[in-house]
């Protein structure tokens, strides 16, 4: 899409595809986004008014469904260096050392990527680029910033990462005394800095972090109806429902509006939600490449109990080579049952069909990431690689 050049402090360029309805947005550190469904009245009233940025955010973002064209356009140390910039420029953080290295207990050099002092408090500061989406990969993340006590015993722990951390994991970090220092904190701590870092990648993240909406979002109003929701049969139908509006909300586009509880050819296996794939890049194409995934089918399940072997097997009969693919969700209210997850690597280690499991809590991290400008897609994508590296 052909872009134009706009005067703003924050944003490069927009664009306009009047037969898509699509709006394209290039902030100047770099990330660009498509907005969609948005009336040619409201580009036109953008590139009339004096202040771009101000009415993007004001009429733009959080009214319309987005999708982030580009991934975070920086590397972890990139991060870390802008993240240093930032605490160097402000006067409340003193004695600011970058990477410092130290021996553990076990002798092994530790080197946490920042150390400082702020508010008569030491902090050691660990930056990723990604946070952790899945339990294993919090648990993992704790034990390594708890090995930085060493460093200092009276110290406070901090993780900190440009995009937004669900509730439930961000209370596993506060429950062993571990500061979350996610886009939005980032953005009210370093509210008065934001100037040096506005040639980066980093400051529109933080932007946009930093902008106050008094009206819910599209996420937040389906989280609470996921919440609402009461596991079992008699609210089967709406959980179902609810699932395949949250995928659509969150993956569509790239991929194509879903489709609904389709038989196949024999007319014994129903499949509750299919959403065509047909990206051409990214993660999604990922999957086509690799698990024939032209079609992602979803299996959502408002059981009382748990995922049981049945269930797997059933989800199983749907994937084909020839059909829809290799690759199928599995959501749920619950965890799986050791059943199930044993019949779920015997039928990837004998056919490669893939079948991943997501609960509720996996649906409210992936809102939450698409509040916050991140890539919902990046809790598949790690629960794939703990699944495969497990074997």
């Amino acid at each position: 899409m052909k872009r134009l050049p706009v005067d703003s402090s924050n944003i490069k360029s927009i664009g306009y595809d009047e037969n898509r309805n699509t709006l394209e947005v290039e902030f100047n550190g770099g990330s660009v986004y498509q907005y969609f469904n948005v009336p040619s009245k409201v580009y036109n009233e953008i590139i009339s008014t004096n202040s771009v940025g101000h009415y993007i955010y004001a009429n733009v973002k959080d009214k319309y469904n987005y999708s982030k064209l580009s991934n975070i356009p920086f590397r972890e140390l990139e991060l870390t260096i802008y993240l240093y910039k930032l605490i160097e420029a402000n006067n409340e953080f003193l004695n600011v050392i970058f990477e410092p290295g130290f021996k553990g207990i076990d002798g092994r050099l530790l080197r946490p990527d920042i150390v400082c002092d702020y508010h008569n408090e030491k902090l050691i500061i660990e930056v990723k680029k990604v946070p952790p989406l899945t339990d294993n990969r919090v648990t993992d993340l704790i034990e390594q910033v708890k090995s930085y006590n060493v460093f200092s015993t009276d110290a406070q722990l901090v993780v900190t990462f440009p995009e937004t951390l669900q509730k439930k994991y961000a209370e596993q970090f506060k429950n062993e005394n571990i500061l979350v220092w996610d886009a939005p904190k980032l953005a009210l701590i370093f509210s008065d800095q934001m100037e040096v870092i506005r040639e980066t990648p980093l400051y529109p993240i933080l932007f946009n972090a930093g902008v106050k909406v008094e009206d819910k979002s599209q996420s937040t109003l389906f989280i609470e109806e996921l919440k609402s929701i009461k596991s079992g049969k008699k609210d089967w139908s709406r959980y179902q429902r609810l699932i395949a509006n949250c995928m659509e909300y969150l993956f569509s586009p790239p991929l194509e509006k879903p489709l609904y509880e389709l038989p196949d050819s024999t007319k014994t296996n129903r499949r509750d939600i299919i959403l065509p794939n047909y990206a051409d890049n990214g993660f999604w194409q990922f999957l086509r490449n690799n698990y024939f995934a032209d079609y992602i089918v979803i299996d959502a399940k408002n059981l009382t109990k748990h995922v049981e072997k049945r269930d797997v097997l059933q989800v199983s009969n749907y994937l084909k080579k020839f059909g829809t693919g290799l690759f199928g969700l599995i959501i749920s209210r619950n965890k799986p049952h050791s059943n199930a997850i044993l019949t779920q690597r015997e039928h990837w280690i004998a056919d490669n069909k893939l079948i991943v499991f997501l609960q509720d809590e996996d649906i409210i991290q992936m809102l939450t990431l698409k509040d916050s400008s991140g890539n919902p897609e990046e809790v598949i994508r790690q629960k794939i690689e703990d699944f495969r590296l497990s074997l």
